[in-house]
């Protein structure tokens, strides 16, 4: 199976991936959270779209302002541009395939007639951030079926085997569009940006003291509306927020550097390398030193 790199931008939350390349904007890959801190994909968004099923276990997908799961045999789609994590709908081990690829692989060149009629009334949808149809959909099999086919291509690249993908992705989009629900064009409130520059604030300053008005200055809105900001679209407050990203940047400084974990700590803003022990043990159920051996094991 071939790997796939991506990286998220810790200042934007922009995921990228050198796999999606500007000749052949797509990617496949399996995911599984198990092998992420926390088990938890982050917050995130990207200039692809993603089309995705559940081979095995459940999935939820936070969105701002909706939280939506998918349990086995599900297909799900996430619009371009829209920010969102992931996490375990339960504990059974969680497994999906996912494609990834820029609008373009359908639409061909900016303002072309199958742009027009086809790619923009779903990327530019309002009510099209994310569509779920669930496993018992007459249309889910012959969905997961032409992934399937696309995923083979990918991980065997036969001779042709893009114009496979392609041919898969155009069935899928047309499958899309006609469960697409009816919205006029215009898919991002003022919640949007703001909840994009407070996160790139926290993700740029993390390691720093931070105070609520730091962040809320980040999107020129005051304390009380960043705090309902957080609220209305991720749930959770933004001290809540900022933890958890330190701990999952701290998860990543424990599993590729030798940093003792006082530094460790220090480097994730936090005050004391006892608090931190005990929060990540709270939070991950080990200690940093058991995560970290873990990690090298």
């Amino acid at each position: 199976m071939r790997n796939i790199e991506t990286t998220i931008d810790a200042r934007t939350r922009e995921e990228t991936s050198p796999a999606v390349q500007a000749e052949f904007p797509y990617r496949t890959s399996i995911c599984d959270l198990g092998l992420l801190p926390e088990n938890l994909c982050p917050w995130h968004w990207h200039n692809e779209v993603e089309l995705f099923y559940m081979e095995s276990g459940g999935l939820i997908y936070h969105l701002p302002g909706g939280v939506y799961p998918f349990r086995p045999g599900d297909v799900g789609f996430v619009n371009a541009g829209v920010l969102h994590m992931t996490s375990p709908l339960d504990a059974a081990h969680c497994r999906q395939q996912e494609h990834i690829f820029l609008p373009r692989l359908i639409g061909g060149a900016p303002d072309s007639a199958i742009d027009r009629q086809y790619v923009r009334p779903l990327t530019q949808n309002a009510l099209a951030d994310i569509i779920i149809i669930s496993a018992d959909d007459p249309n889910a099999a012959d969905m997961r079926a032409a992934m399937d086919a696309a995923f083979r291509a990918y991980q065997a690249r036969p001779f042709g085997y893009e114009l496979t993908i392609r041919g898969c992705m155009d069935r899928l989009w047309l499958a899309l569009l006609r469960r697409m629900p009816d919205a006029a064009h215009g898919r991002e409130s003022a919640d949007g940006p703001r909840i994009k520059a407070m996160l790139a604030f926290i993700e740029s300053h993390y390691s720093q003291p931070i105070a609520l008005s730091d962040i809320a200055a980040a999107a020129s809105v005051g304390p009380r509306e960043c705090s309902r900001c957080f609220r209305r679209q991720l749930g959770l407050s933004p001290f809540e927020y900022l933890l958890r990203y330190r701990v999952n940047r701290a998860c990543e400084l424990l599993r590729g550097s030798d940093a003792p974990v006082g530094q460790v700590a220090l480097n994730c803003g936090f005050a004391s390398a006892s608090y931190f022990g005990k929060l990540f043990r709270e939070r991950l159920g080990v200690s940093p030193s058991e995560y970290r051996r873990g990690a090298e094991g």
